[in-house]
């Protein structure tokens, strides 16, 4: 097996850009930091991710460490397509370019919805095991969170017996638009093909799709942005928990309130007018998935879909920023306070007295501070 490299470490392809690179060992050092992750790996792997990082994302580096890995090393199907008689022979090049067009099929028939040429691509054991009606529905499911881009395929390894090539690992490596949050991310996989009647298959390695088709309609149900009272809030909150507690499929609460810097704002009635249209106008700063209510006494309350305690951050900074902006444009100087919390298994009830409590006290802390 060949030796692991920087790109192998961080999980990305060799042409992955720079803020591709950033965010990927960000998002890796957060999962495998020993702090939280307590697998006896995670240490070497922090090491690992470190090592890579400090390479690739270095310009001047990965320059010459691509250079390096170039002069050393080719591609597995480069590697046996230049081998001559040593390697295979051409009709099994042949085979492994047939290989390759099977997998470029599959993604380009998934990328256009054309799911049912897809299906005629998978193995007969799987088209057995997984009616049409299943494999359809997943994929419909699965276009409503996500749209494939382009995707490169290359041979990963080959399966042989005694003269006869009967299977091989195909390498995927794309990216694809997550359409709940706007954003492009890469990916890679593997897929296994095996020779039926002379052609070549897509192994699925499902034993059902149903469940999954069950998970992508539930994570696209909190795709549309509104505007709803609390209680509808928390029913919704109820259906992320269940994501979480099945899917691990993060979510976070924030509970935030506006108030008048001058304490001079007048009635509350108007004043919580004004806060409304202010965050209204602000809305076009939260992603589709984020749904936000009012209680009785005035605050706000978010609920971020598919996101953790440091996105849920970053996002209300944003919102905050707007806010201001927009009320100082009305003559108005604000203050913006909030707290944001990640799910992590708590009763509902419980979470958003957490929530309170620490709104609360960062509240008294400023009155403290300004007295």
């Amino acid at each position: 097996m060949n030796r692991r490299t920087y790109y192998d470490f961080l999980q990305i392809r060799s042409d992955a850009e720079p803020e591709v690179i950033d965010a990927v060992y960000r998002r890796l050092c957060r999962k495998y930091h020993p702090d939280v992750n307590h697998d006896l790996e995670s240490e070497q792997r922090i090491r690992n991710l470190n090592e890579a990082y400090a390479v690739l994302g270095d310009p001047v580096r990965r320059k010459a460490y691509d250079k390096a890995l170039e002069e050393t090393r080719m591609t597995p199907f480069s590697r046996t397509a230049k081998a001559g008689s040593g390697g295979q022979d051409p009709s099994e090049e042949a085979l492994l370019e047939e290989a390759l067009s099977c997998v470029a099929d599959y993604f380009s028939h998934l990328r256009d919805q054309r799911f049912h040429l897809a299906y005629r691509l998978l193995s007969e054991a799987d088209r057995k095991r997984i009616p049409l009606r299943d494999f359809l529905d997943w994929q419909e499911a699965v276009c409503g969170m996500f749209q494939i881009g382009d995707v490169a395929v290359s041979v990963f390894r080959t399966h042989r017996m005694p003269g006869r090539l009967m299977g091989a690992d195909i390498l995927a490596e794309g990216h694809e638009i997550d359409l709940s949050r706007d954003g492009v991310q890469s990916f890679q996989m593997i897929k296994v093909l095996v020779r039926e009647r002379d052609e070549w298959r897509i192994r699925l390695g499902y034993e059902e799709v149903r469940g999954l088709a069950a998970k992508f309609r539930l994570m696209a149900e909190s795709t549309h942005p509104r505007v709803t009272d609390a209680e509808d809030l928390l029913r919704l909150a109820e259906r992320e928990a269940y994501l979480f507690k099945r899917y691990e499929i993060p979510f976070s609460l924030v509970l935030f309130h506006v108030r008048d810097a001058a304490a001079d704002a007048g009635s509350r009635g108007l004043w919580e007018v004004k806060t409304h249209s202010w965050i209204s106008h602000s809305m076009d700063m939260l992603r589709q998935t984020d749904v936000l209510a009012w209680t009785e006494a005035g605050d706000g309350i978010l609920l971020l879909a598919h996101t953790d305690q440091k996105q849920g951050q970053t996002a209300v900074r944003k919102l905050a920023g707007q806010v201001e902006r927009l009320a100082a444009g009305e003559g108005a100087n604000v203050l913006f306070q909030w707290t944001v919390s990640q799910y992590s298994g708590l009763s509902l009830e419980a979470w958003m007295n957490r929530l309170q409590r620490s709104l609360q006290h960062k509240a008294l802390k400023r009155a403290a501070r300004e007295s």
